[in-house]
């Protein structure tokens, strides 16, 4: 996935140093989303400032040492005391002596050198310093039935336009710090309630503007647009939303598992057997709300997401599939809160199985071969007659042809000038044929050049035949 932007899960390392009044607690490493993503380094100090009988002022600094911004922090620490009041932060839970506290929005994300401090007034006089301090943050991408977009043109003048993307949120929380990706094959040349992060070849990433970074349910967002294009039919396409939601690993306890009877395993990765159809397991639905799936390539690009039904035994009926290596990640949600994910990669050596996907891959040439399979075919995903024999590569491959060789079967005749038997599809005959008890001809095979199918159409006829060569369509009396 073309993007930018950095997954913050942290690895706690654990350091004591004692400086006057103040504790420097720990270095964390906040790991990024992808492997192309530069890793995140922060610091985390804890001070008291100010103290009473009965109570004192504290703070917690969150110093940012890296390269690059940590995004919509939360942190997490155990302290056995009462939190009583609190600034540049809210607490968004405690138990058992483990506080989460979240952003106020305002000071959400921390850039390389700054340093975003928390204070607090603490219950009771003080004893333990509070410890184990870490980042929860995970950058996901929203799933698609949890938001809609939109691209409206107020203007349009020759090559020039006005006009905006509308991000709706149509699920039941919050989605925060938003970013969006897209393709447009223009040239955007103004843009507002949004900043560019990136534009590769045409692939955009779009970030909010802090102000607007959290979209409530049932809201949108406008992100305004001035650009050029070709001709009005050019319009953003492909919109992917991502946001951050907290991850939540209070125990150990395991929620997700995978039935693998109907696998074998291999150095990690799990083989379909040529049965496989469902993907399916058990849940613990106590501790979740909302169950989903990812499924993406060996690149690591997401290709398909859908929501799971959350029960006991779940299943994912004839789950979608890519040829080859699939990589599925399970993902369990609770108030918002990841509680925990499930990677499992599988390898599918049967086609066939991707008949359930093929209409949600990108069939860039438009010749029936999405542009996934064409990789795996050697044919031109931007040419729709990759050999040049005058049909298309999905034809070719329809009719037991080589899409790749313009003559398939070396007989000096290309694959266009062939004539071969060919299947008239059902749905080529006129339906005024398929009424009660009406005889059609048994003309389902013939032969001829070319895709007939794209040129035959049966409209009428003269005569019934006789014996095996009729059909009824409809009940017999």
């Amino acid at each position: 996935m073309k993007k930018m932007l950095k997954r913050c899960l942290s690895i706690l390392l654990v350091m004591i140093m004692f400086v006057p009044n103040n504790m420097w607690l720990g270095i964390g490493k906040v790991e990024a989303a992808e492997s192309n993503a530069t890793a995140m380094d922060y610091v985390i100090s804890y001070g008291v400032d100010s103290a009473w009988e009965g109570a004192f002022n504290a703070h917690i600094s969150i110093k940012n040492v890296s390269s690059s911004t940590i995004e919509d922090w939360c942190l997490e620490f155990e302290m056995s005391q009462t939190i009583s009041n609190i600034w540049n932060a809210e607490i968004v839970s405690e138990t058992n002596g483990i506080y989460r506290l979240k952003n106020c929005g305002y000071n959400q994300d921390i850039h390389p050198g700054e340093v975003v401090s928390i204070g607090f007034t603490v219950s009771g006089n003080k004893t333990v310093e509070p410890k184990n301090f870490k980042i929860l943050n995970e950058f996901i991408t929203v799933i698609e039935s949890s938001y809609n977009t939109e691209f409206i043109v107020y203007s349009d003048w020759g090559n020039g336009f006005s006009g905006a993307i509308v991000v709706n949120n149509t699920s039941e929380e919050d989605i925060e710090d938003w970013s969006l990706e897209f393709d447009f094959e223009g040239e955007i040349k103004e843009i507002w309630n949004g900043q560019i992060n990136s534009n590769e070849q045409g692939h955009f990433y779009v970030i909010n503007e802090g102000y607007n970074q959290k979209i409530a349910p049932g809201n949108s967002i406008t992100i305004g647009i001035n650009g050029v294009r070709d001709n009005q039919n050019v319009a953003p396409h492909n919109m992917i939303l991502h946001t951050y939601v907290y991850e939540n690993k209070v125990n150990d306890e395991k929620i997700i598992d995978v039935d693998k009877s109907m696998m074998v395993e291999k150095e990690g990765k799990y083989y379909l057997n040529s049965d496989f159809n469902n993907l399916c397991g058990t849940l613990n639905t106590i501790s979740v709300e909302t169950f989903y799936y990812t499924l993406s390539d060996l690149d690591g690009k997401k290709v398909y997401a859908d929501y799971i039904h959350v029960e006991d035994n779940w299943s994912v009926l004839n789950i979608p599939l890519l040829y080859g290596e699939n990589r599925i990640e399970l993902v369990a949600i609770k108030d918002n809160e990841i509680v925990e994910k499930y990677d499992i990669i599988l390898i599918n050596d049967d086609i066939s199985k991707m008949n359930s996907i093929n209409s949600f891959l990108p069939d860039s040439d438009d010749d029936g071969i999405n542009d996934y399979l064409e990789m795996i075919y050697g044919t031109d995903p931007i040419n729709s007659d990759t050999d040049g024999d005058g049909l298309l590569d999905g034809e070719e491959e329809e009719l037991g042809m080589d899409p790749t060789k313009y003559d398939s079967n070396d007989n000096g005749i290309s694959d266009g000038e062939e004539s071969i038997p060919q299947i008239i599809k059902e749905g080529r005959y006129a339906s005024t044929l398929y009424e009660d008890n009406m005889a059609i001809p048994s003309l389902s095979e013939v032969i001829a050049k070319g895709n007939i199918n794209n040129s035959i159409r049966i409209s009428e006829y003269n005569d019934y035949l006789k014996g095996d060569e009729r059909a009824y369509v409809g009940k017999a009396i």
